[in-house]
């Protein structure tokens, strides 16, 4: 992900894996992301309010 560049903490994926190692890494990372993403997906289909609102709720809850 070129949005994230490597630091100490935090490891971002190799844009040219040379080794097995770093190839192995990517290809953990890519489906580690997708699980995330897909996680916030269902987050997001669950709690409207996440999703392009800025956290405002669409309704106003009755007591």
């Amino acid at each position: 992900d070129s949005a994230y560049p490597n630091r100490l903490w935090l490891s971002a994926p190799l844009g040219n894996p040379t080794t097995s190692g770093e190839v192995h890494f990517n290809e953990a990372y890519g489906r580690t992301r997708k699980l995330v993403e897909q996680a916030f997906g269902l987050l997001k289909a669950r709690f409207c309010c996440l999703d392009k609102t800025g956290g405002a709720l669409l309704y106003s809850p009755d007591k």
